[in-house]
């Protein structure tokens, strides 16, 4: 068991006065939250501990953010944006869906192996953020089911919605079962995954950008004796 650093008192780095209504407040006392939840785990950490680290004051905090569980919602989010930002490369420097899966999902789980939020809490069975990947992840995952989709379609935009859907939801929910008790190597399940792509979409690896294998036309249906 991972064990928490012992509190200390929080340093408040200046700041000009004038800063202190700006809009980047907000992103300071996401990334002060983000410190604070790494440091000493989210149900060590107060609302006066973010305030404190981004030099802000507790009215600006609850300003932005009026209740905790808002702060994680929102820093949750823009953790995963992070790994968004990877798939979003993937497919834009791949020239198959299978290709870019392959990818998105070797950077995605490596980047979640080594992430130090994740990793706290992890350790951590009291961490107070863990809900947000497991019980509480639908937004989390909703996202990410939906840019999955999105950059398929952009891909190859003659995929039928079903094929889609189904494969962005597969992939979401692997890559984060994956995440949380990872049982294979992360080129295995990525290299799983990319032949799984292959299947539903009935799409060679090998095959260009937009590109899709010709699928035999549907027989026609013989006559029966009532149609005679």
């Amino acid at each position: 068991m991972a064990r928490t650093r012992s509190r200390a008192p929080v340093k408040q780095p200046a700041i000009a006065a004038g800063d202190r209504e700006t809009p980047e407040a907000r992103e300071q006392l996401i990334e002060a939250a983000f410190q604070c939840a790494v440091r000493f785990g989210w149900t060590r950490t107060r609302m006066g501990d973010v305030a404190a680290r981004a030099g802000l004051s507790r009215q600006t905090l609850y300003r932005h953010f009026q209740t905790k569980d808002g702060l994680a919602a929102v820093l949750a989010l823009r953790e995963q944006e992070a790994f968004l930002d990877e798939t979003r490369e993937a497919f834009r420097t791949h020239e198959t869906i299978p290709e870019a899966i392959v990818a998105a999902a070797t950077l995605g789980l490596k980047r979640a192996e080594s992430h130090p939020l994740l990793r706290q809490m992890f350790g951590d069975p009291d961490s107070g953020l863990l809900p947000y990947v497991t019980t509480r992840a639908l937004p989390l995952m909703t996202r990410a089911a939906a840019l999955t989709a999105e950059l398929i379609v952009k891909m190859d935009p003659t995929i039928d919605p079903e094929s889609v859907g189904l494969l962005a939801d597969v992939l979401t929910r692997q890559v984060f079962s994956h995440t949380l008790t990872p049982a294979e190597p992360i080129d295995v399940v990525a290299e799983r995954l990319g032949r799984l792509a292959a299947l539903i979409l009935r799409d060679g690896p090998s095959l260009p950008r937009g590109a899709r294998s010709e699928r035999p036309p549907a027989e026609a249906p013989r006559p029966t004796r009532a149609d005679l």
